[in-house]
């Protein structure tokens, strides 16, 4: 599991998972939600008194993402709630002109994203 930003101090562990474009799937949050509950576990049975806590940084705020698909019952975990039973925010303002990265073959030709996953590749340009 990975995290895009991580801020720890004294017994506190900030996770900032961050989406600047696309969304976040409910199959990788309940996975990321898995990972946090060992984090927490784990420090506890190391006697932390962990303060663990996580916030969604993104331009737009997925309103749906901590309710269950079908039952609509959130099951984002009671420790990572805000005070009004979601997760936390912040909005990422993003630039007009977006900048990103794509893997590329040696001389700069990527993936037209029509005939391979995307993922073919051992180098980086940007876009």
């Amino acid at each position: 599991m990975d995290a895009d930003l991580l801020i720890a101090y004294d017994e506190t562990l900030i996770i900032c998972e961050a989406k600047g474009v696309g969304i976040w799937s409910r199959k990788q949050i309940a996975k990321k939600i898995e990972g946090w509950k060992k984090i927490r576990d784990l420090a506890k049975q190391c006697g932390v008194k962990l303060q663990l806590h996580v916030v969604l940084v993104s331009p737009v705020e997925s309103e749906n993402i901590y309710l269950d698909r079908e039952t609509k019952v959130n099951i984002w975990p009671d420790f990572l709630k805000n005070s009004e039973g979601k997760p936390y925010f912040l909005k990422l303002p993003l630039p007009q002109k977006l900048l990103g990265v794509k893997r590329c073959h040696g001389e700069g030709v990527y993936h037209d994203g029509q005939t391979g996953s995307g993922l073919a590749g051992e180098k980086w340009r940007d876009f």
